[in-house]
């Protein structure tokens, strides 16, 4: 734990020491609400903590860094997230008409800020904990809480409440990127992911701080996104996970196959979580036709769509829980192109065998 203390202390100081230097000195305020000094600040705080961390670790550390390769096609589907928050702020920067240079500098920018915070807490962190021998899901947990308290340092520029909520916004970020390091063997992933989500947060503020335009709705609607989607992906790559921990701890690489546990083997128990899923997902989509119908106005209009969201996020996640952990094939994923009933009619096709787990079949 002295390793990772240290590297934590490297950081916390680094930050401290430029904000500081910054505000005292210069008198420049590295948090302004404008899309040029964000992204100003960002190139002068990201630099040289980059620079400063390789160093480190190269001469000091030595904490080995994944890079492996992973098929480009492969590659694609984990990155869909990034790729899709890209998307999102293109489109915006289209709409508001951005200058490309400005556009340009900030994608730039924003993948600094993937280097050095995905170097920091899964380059580093989290393999150091794998590394001592701690389990995948403590080295993913500790290190997420982590890199969601290592944030808090932003208290300083904005308010006590606002910092919390970016502590809890990054959480469970953290598990996910940690998850798609895992899956790919291949530190690039969750850089660029990292720098997409923060990317599309900065454009579609305009600068602004993202804790400044984040609720606790929000959170809530991100923690399940962000969970739901590193279920998917860890649960899906045994073998990625296994190569994973082989390639960081030196040893070779050997084939494995995907264990259910006897639970999961349990026709009762299936049959049970089956039928919560289906009871939850018509919840879901009973409060769905409900908001609709009802058509408020004001905050009843934005709390009602908040939870209406969380709502069918939650359904999709017991949704996508019931095909991971019974085993059943992933072509089933495809119920979700149908909004809100695609969980519960699937579950009826579960529950009268028209479709059956892997296992099942195969006995």
């Amino acid at each position: 734990m002295k390793k990772i203390s240290a590297i934590l202390a490297v950081e916390v100081a680094y930050l401290l020491a430029l904000h500081f230097i910054f505000s005292f000195i210069f008198h420049l305020h590295l948090h302004a609400n404008t899309l040029s000094t964000t992204t100003l600040s960002i190139f002068i705080e990201e630099i040289p903590i980059i620079m400063i961390l390789i160093l480190l670790n190269t001469f000091i550390w030595k904490q080995k860094i994944l890079f492996a390769r992973y098929p480009i096609w492969k590659t694609l589907g984990l990155a869909s997230y990034g790729l899709i928050a890209f998307s999102v702020a293109a489109i915006f920067s289209l709409v508001t008409q951005l200058n490309i240079g400005a556009f340009f500098l900030l994608f730039i920018a924003t993948l600094l800020i993937g280097v050095n915070e995905e170097l920091l807490m899964r380059g580093l962190v989290l393999g150091s904990l794998i590394k001592k021998g701690k389990s995948l899901g403590f080295s993913i947990l500790i290190s997420s809480i982590l890199f969601g308290l290592l944030h808090s340092i932003n208290a300083f520029d904005q308010p006590v409440y606002n910092t919390v909520l970016q502590v809890l916004y990054v959480i469970p970020m953290g598990v996910f990127l940690a998850v798609l390091y895992l899956k790919s063997n291949n530190l690039l992933l969750p850089i660029f992911v990292h720098a997409m989500q923060d990317f599309m947060a900065i454009i579609l503020s305009g600068g602004k701080s993202s804790s400044n335009t984040t609720s606790f709705s929000s959170v809530l609607i991100f923690y399940v996104i962000c969970l739901t989607l590193a279920a998917l992906f860890y649960f899906t790559g045994p073998q990625q996970v296994a190569n994973f921990k082989a390639r960081l701890l030196g040893r070779s690489l050997q084939k494995v196959e995907k264990k259910l546990t006897a639970r999961a083997k349990d026709t009762s128990f299936r049959r049970y979580i089956t039928v919560s899923v289906l009871i939850y997902g018509l919840i879901a989509y009973g409060f769905n036709l409900l908001a609709g119908k009802l058509q408020p106005s004001g905050e009843i209009a934005g709390f009602l769509a908040s939870q209406e969201a969380t709502l069918m996020l939650l359904s999709i996640s017991a949704y996508v829980f019931l095909i991971l952990y019974f085993d059943y094939k992933l072509t089933n994923l495809c119920w979700l192109l149908i909004p809100v009933a695609g969980g519960p009619a699937f579950a009826i096709l579960a529950l009268s065998e028209t479709v059956q787990p892997k296992f099942y079949e195969k006995n």
